[in-house]
């Protein structure tokens, strides 16, 4: 049997909070993205995600101290207990696949659109597939609509 402690991915910094005396709280060094802030204007705006622990001396006796964990996105800030933050980081695993496999999925689209051959149009919408090979024109019975006619939401595009 090994007994070797398991090691944190979190810094020493990032676990032990220290006392910010302009805000009256305990805070940690954050952990940050290396991806910037997507709305950033410089590469130097800060990180795109960033998370830290935090604790609030409470009013004494009364309240006691509060743990929170502050996510940060950009300009914006969300407080939540440890338990809150398990969860938010599960549901951002998750979306981190999907984000994966829509990436993966962008590019063979973009490389079917590349396809003079029209590979695209049949795996991807057979249904006009079958339409262009009918040998007949999609533009044909196409509705056409006049830049200024009205539309459902009652907007008319053209010129204002």
């Amino acid at each position: 049997m090994s007994n070797t402690v398991p090691t944190s991915p979190l810094t020493a910094a990032q676990r032990r909070p220290v006392y910010d005396e302009d805000g009256g709280w305990y805070a940690a060094a954050p952990i940050v993205t290396a991806v910037r802030d997507i709305d950033a204007d410089a590469p130097d705006d800060g990180p795109f995600l960033q998370a830290q622990l935090v604790v609030q001396p409470g009013d004494g006796q009364t309240y006691g101290r509060s743990t929170r964990v502050w996510m940060h996105y950009g300009a914006s800030v969300a407080e939540m207990p440890p338990s809150q933050a398990r969860e938010v980081a599960r549901e951002m695993s998750a979306f981190a696949a999907q984000l994966l496999a829509l990436a993966d999925h962008a590019d063979e689209v973009a490389a079917a659109q590349a396809d003079p051959a029209g590979s695209f149009f049949r795996r991807h919408f057979p249904e006009v597939a079958a339409f262009l090979a009918d040998g007949q024109d999609a533009s044909v019975d196409a509705p056409v609509m006049r830049a200024d006619a009205p539309q459902a939401d009652g907007w008319a595009g053209g010129a204002a």
